[in-house]
């Protein structure tokens, strides 16, 4: 898409090679971080990503080239 801002289109790209070839539990587990929270008592886990889509997904697919 010419219309795109830039940068929106190495992302759509990404996206695009990953839905023939999704990320496995495996590849992504690197990039997730749990923390812990206490709540009124109550641990809390949180669980997210350690970076952005965009970084995660190069990374992996830089990774599947070597």
């Amino acid at each position: 898409m010419k219309d795109e801002a830039p940068g929106f289109d190495r992302l759509r790209e990404l996206r695009n090679y990953f839905s023939k070839a999704p990320v496995s539990i495996e590849e992504i587990s690197d990039f997730v971080r749990v923390q812990t929270e206490d709540v009124n008592g109550d641990d809390v886990h949180i669980v997210s990503l350690s970076e952005s889509e965009e970084q995660i997904l190069h990374k992996i697919r830089a990774r599947r080239a070597t």
